[in-house]
């Protein structure tokens, strides 16, 4: 009888009573409850999704594509690579309360060239009022070729190497 309810499933044993399970979804979120050994387990259900979808909202923590955090590159042709996030993750937060959200990232400060686009480079951990909640995934935004050889000597302090020949003159 609600235009948002799109699951249900009741059942009755001797041990659980009256039970349901059911779902309701509003604008795209869908929220499942269940009720065990309930003397009214229609009326209890509708309540606690109401109670979901008047409470709670999903907050989108990261976006696809977010850039997290630079990161030095040794020895590549560029010093530094962006850490961005694999996949969006979304939490679900009391409504209004984003505070409640913490990310810790979980990557090196420096990584070693070559480094290729899409490489994993760590992880971001996020935790809802202190709870933890799921991580992502961070990949490298590009391609870092290593320098050659000279490249990397021509950047390092010489002054008081000896060649290993003397010429003869």
């Amino acid at each position: 009888s609600y235009s948002w309810a799109d699951g249900v499933k009741t059942g009755t044993t001797n041990e659980a009573g009256p039970c349901l399970v059911a779902s309701g979804t509003i604008n795209g979120r869908q929220i499942i409850c269940v009720v065990l050994n309930s003397e009214n387990r229609w009326s209890d259900s509708t309540k606690l999704l109401n109670y979901g979808f008047n409470n709670f909202e999903s907050c989108q923590v990261l976006e696809k594509g977010e850039a997290v955090s630079g990161i030095a590159v040794k020895d590549g042709c560029a010093q530094e690579v962006r850490a961005i996030a694999a996949q969006e993750y979304l939490a679900v937060i009391p409504k209004g309360r984003t505070d409640l959200i913490e990310k810790k990232l979980d990557i090196e400060n420096t990584l070693d060239a070559p480094i290729f686009k899409g490489q994993p480079v760590g992880s971001v951990h996020i935790s809802v009022n202190g709870r933890y909640t799921g991580s992502a995934d961070l990949v490298s935004d590009r391609d870092v070729k290593r320098k050659n050889i000279l490249r990397i000597l021509s950047g390092k302090n010489l002054s008081g190497w000896q060649p290993l020949h003397k010429s003869r003159g």
